[in-house]
Parts: C-alpha cells; sequence; structure tokens
C-alpha cells in the first residue's frame, strides 16, 4: 500500500496518514484500496495529472501466441475506453444464449470476438442487441462494410446504459456557490480526478440527482423504500451495513433493522430513516436465520452482536470491532 504513495512529498503523505490507517482497520481490503487511492488524489490533483498523461504512452493492446487453440489478452486502456469496453461486454454476455451452460466470463470472451470480428465486417453481433446509434459503426472503411447487408452489421437502435458517478462538494454559506470536491467516485471502477470526467462522459445523457434534504424525508407507511428515500440512504451507506460486507448498496436489500410489521396501522412510519440500511442477499440471511443480533440506535450506525457475542459498530465510513467479549447473560444482547 506504502507503493502507492511513494510519490508524495512528506507533507502529503502525513495528511492522508490518519485517514489511511482509519481505512485500512475499519474497511475489507478492497474498499481501503480504493479508499487510499482517493486519498492519494486528493492529497496532490496536479501529480496525480501528471501520472495520467504519463500513463498514457503506455496505453497498448498485446495478443499472445496460439495455445492450445487459445490467445491471451492484455490491455491498458484509457478509463473511457476501458469502462465503454467493460460495458459492452456485459451487455454481449447478456444477450449471447446461456443455454449451453456457459459462465458470464466465458460470454464475455465470446464477445469480445465478436466486436473484433464485426469491425472487420465477418460477423454479426446478437440480432436482439443494440450497442449504439447506426453511426457507431458506419464509419468502418468502406473496403469492408459495403458490400455487406446493413444487418450483417449488428447495430441497432440507441440502448441506455447506467454510470452513476458520485459528486461531493461543499456551498458557501454566503454565495450558496457549491465548490466540487477533486475527485468524483465511479460506481464498480473507482475514482477519478474531476477534471476527467469530460472524457468519461463525452456523448452521454447526463442525468443529475440531487440529494433530497434529509430533514424533508417523511416516515412513510408502506413496505416498500421510495426511490427517492433510497438515494438518501446510499449517500450515507454506500455499501451493505453488515460487518465488513463489501457489497454495494445499490445491488443490496432495503432492510427493516426492526422488523416490518404489517398489521400495523397506518401512521407508524416504519419506512423511515433510521429504520432503513442496505444488506446483501447473504447478510439479509445471516440477520434473519444465523443468529446475529442488530439495532440501529441512531441514524446510519448499527450496533451487531455476533452469535458468539462479538460486537461491531458499522457506519457508512466502515467498521468498529469492540474488543470486549459479550457474554450470553449480558443486557447488550437483548436488541
Amino acid at each position: 500500500m506504502t507503493d502507492r504513495a511513494r510519490d508524495l512529498s512528506r507533507e502529503d503523505c502525513a495528511v492522508i496518514d490518519e485517514p489511511a490507517a482509519a481505512a485500512l482497520i475499519g474497511l475489507s481490503w478492497g474498499r481501503a484500496q480504493r479508499e487510499v487511492d482517493r486519498l492519494i488524489l486528493l492529497a496532490d490533483p496536479h501529480l496525480a495529472m501528471r501520472k495520467i498523461e504519463d500513463a498514457a504512452a503506455f496505453r497498448e493492446v498485446r495478443v499472445s501466441r496460439i495455445d492450445r487453440g487459445h490467445v491471451d489478452v492484455w490491455a491498458r486502456l484509457g478509463a473511457a475506453d476501458g469502462v465503454a469496453l467493460d460495458t459492452a461486454l456485459d451487455r454481449i454476455a447478456d444477450a449471447l444464449p446461456a443455454g449451453d451452460r456457459s459462465t458470464v466470463g466465458q460470454r464475455r470472451a465470446r464477445g469480445l470476438g465478436l466486436l473484433a470480428r464485426n469491425a472487420l465486417g465477418v460477423a454479426a453481433l446478437p440480432e436482439q442487441l443494440p450497442l449504439g446509434p447506426p453511426e457507431t459503426f458506419d464509419h468502418l472503411r468502406a473496403e469492408v462494410t459495403d458490400h455487406l447487408p446493413d444487418s450483417s452489421r449488428g447495430v441497432r437502435r440507441p440502448r441506455s446504459v447506467e454510470l452513476v458517478v458520485h459528486l461531493a462538494g461543499r456551498a458557501d454559506p454566503y454565495s450558496g456557490e457549491v465548490n466540487l470536491a477533486s475527485t468524483a467516485e465511479l460506481d464498480r471502477y473507482g475514482h477519478v480526478l474531476t477534471n476527467q470526467l469530460a472524457e468519461l462522459l463525452r456523448g452521454c445523457r447526463v442525468k443529475v440527482q440531487p440529494i433530497l434534504d434529509v430533514a424533508r424525508a417523511e416516515p412513510q407507511d408502506g413496505y416498500r423504500v421510495p426511490t427517492w428515500m433510497g438515494r438518501v440512504l446510499e449517500a450515507q451507506m454506500p455499501y451493505d451495513m453488515f460487518p465488513y460486507a463489501t457489497t454495494p448498496a445499490r445491488r443490496c436489500q432495503w432492510d427493516h433493522t426492526v422488523a416490518y410489521d404489517h398489521e400495523r396501522q397506518r401512521g407508524a412510519g416504519q419506512t423511515r430513516l433510521g429504520n432503513l440500511a442496505p444488506l446483501g442477499q447473504r447478510s439479509h440471511r445471516v440477520k434473519t436465520h444465523g443468529g446475529w443480533l442488530v439495532e440501529q440506535p441512531e441514524q446510519g450506525v448499527l450496533h451487531w452482536v455476533s452469535p458468539l457475542g462479538y460486537r461491531y459498530t458499522v457506519t457508512g465510513n466502515g467498521t468498529t470491532a469492540h474488543p470486549q467479549h459479550v457474554t450470553a447473560d449480558s443486557p447488550a444482547t437483548q436488541l
């Protein structure tokens, strides 16, 4: 982990030392790495930009010799191209038939080959797969594609793909002007400098989703969590709130910390901030059937007790394990 910060000055290292240590203690290894990367970008954005520009010189794609009928492909791409390729392969993999029990990874590999042969004009993409507007692939060389029917290019009408970008900033209390932080987070991919977003989002239709005022988030009677409330919760708790969990909140279920009672009268407001938290499928099963106990004494702070009596506090910033061991007779287990 120290190698990541080796180009920072001593002063910048001192600034990120404490939050980096906290990340290593309270987060899973993958989340801690992403958080340290964010801190390094924040510590010296100008250095980060120079390193990005230098790294562009090393972009390349290598294809190995054939081994047992296969080749290895290695690539270093710009962030925008990498995200686009990843998204395209996911969509092709989803469109290919899975009746042969192939894995997603195997279908993604087939998809990469289809993209290559489609660009050469010798194979069509899946008929039901609209990768983009027709002009996306119409710039192929005329001698390759002019003799082919339009359907061979496998391109249909546009279809949207969602890339979630999280921005943070502070509003000036006097002018109301918002000063954005120098980094932004892309779901699934990590952090980038904010000034890289223009390249990443070029050609995209951007939809801004402002976070609602927490003070105006009124409790709801229905079991389902409204979309607007889910956005507030995601901003406060971006990951599964089970100890050391790593699943992003947007792929989790919204769990009622105090179980929802369908028999209660209207007006109880059981679906509310302070009684909701994102839990992945496995975490939800453990809470329901695994003997774990949980309470949410304040919004966004979950206290967990394991079946063996170990205690954990989980917030949007990570997990804190408490050294004391709770006995079966302790009142702390009566949540």
